[in-house]
C-alpha cells in the first residue's frame, strides 16, 4: 500500500519540482527535496508513535505499560491512528486539488 501511495505521488511530484528549477540548481534541489521527506517521514513516525501510546495508555487499566495493555487497547490504538492518517491523506487531496495550477490550453492551428 505505501509503495503503490509514494510511487503515485513521489516520481510526479519531483519530475514537477526538478522541472520548476534551473538545471544548475537540481543538485541544490535534490538536498531539498531529500530534506523535507526525511522532516515529514519523522515527524509523521513521532506523531503516530505518540498517538498510538496516547490512545492505548488512555484504554488500558490503570498501572500497566502500553507493551502490558490488552489487545482491545492496542488495536483502538492502531485504527485510532489509521483514522486520524486517512482524514490528513484526504485534507491533503482537497488542498492539492484546490491549489493545483490550471493546465495551459494550446489551440491548434487552423
Amino acid at each position: 500500500m505505501i509503495g503503490i501511495g509514494q510511487s503515485l505521488f513521489l516520481v510526479p511530484n519531483n519530475s514537477a519540482i526538478y522541472e520548476s528549477a534551473p538545471r544548475e540548481r537540481y543538485g541544490l534541489v535534490g538536498g531539498m527535496v531529500a530534506l523535507n521527506r526525511n522532516l515529514a517521514q519523522s515527524f509523521g513516525q513521532a506523531t503516530a508513535g505518540a498517538l498510538w501510546t496516547g490512545v492505548v495508555l488512555a484504554n488500558a487499566p490503570a498501572g500497566i505499560s502500553e507493551l502490558e495493555a490488552p489487545s482491545f487497547a492496542l488495536m483502538l490504538g492502531f485504527q485510532t491512528v489509521f483514522a486520524v492518517s486517512v482524514v490528513c491523506a484526504a485534507a491533503a487531496f482537497v488542498v492539492a486539488v484546490i491549489v493545483r495550477p490550471p493546465r495551459a490550453t494550446t489551440t491548434a492551428p487552423a
